[in-house]
């Protein structure tokens, strides 16, 4: 019996379940291939990571100065101040509430038109601010995790930047 389908299919048994696993491979996606893709995608997306950070640290790592670090502290003055302003003119409507009324109607007399302008200023500042901390944020965490793993496993060449000096820890 053997014989007869050997002759009849041309090889065997084996030859039409090859035959049948590639027809069938053109109808549905090899799952093995598949995965190998993916694993090589995220190899070469982890590699260009590191690259890119190893290239940022190159242009953009320089020791600070008095200059730079005044002007940072500057830079983070703003929202500090108006926050605590607006507080202290709650305090300052209960030490002297006729000199609160005083400067309220002061205000008032400010144009509308003005207060647009300073409206969009703070709007555009902070949501400016905003989003360009939530938009950083949105990170992969398996990517980040692997990032990590393989920090950790591998230590820095000798005169390598490693990934401690990418971040400053005063900017956050």
């Amino acid at each position: 019996m053997m014989k007869f389908f050997s002759k009849l299919f041309g090889g065997g048994i084996g030859t039409v379940g090859d035959t049948v696993k590639t027809v069938a491979g053109v109808f549905s996606e090899n799952r093995e291939a598949k995965a190998q893709r993916a694993a090589s995608a995220q190899d070469r997306d982890v590699d260009l990571l590191i690259s890119a950070q190893a290239q940022f640290a190159r242009e953009f790592h320089r020791p600070r100065n008095f200059f730079d670090s005044l002007i940072n502290g500057i830079n983070r003055l703003p929202r500090p101040i108006m926050a605590l302003g607006t507080i202290g003119m709650l305090g300052y409507a209960f030490y002297d509430p006729a000199g609160f009324t005083a400067a309220g109607s002061a205000l008032g007399l400010i144009p509308q038109e003005l207060w647009w302008l300073i409206s969009a200023v703070v709007a555009f500042y902070f949501g400016a601010r905003h989003f360009e901390k939530r938009a950083g944020s949105k990170v992969d965490l398996a990517l980040a995790r692997e990032l990590l793993a393989r920090n950790q496993a591998a230590p820095p060449k000798a005169g390598a930047q490693g990934a401690d000096s990418l971040f400053d820890p005063e900017d956050k």
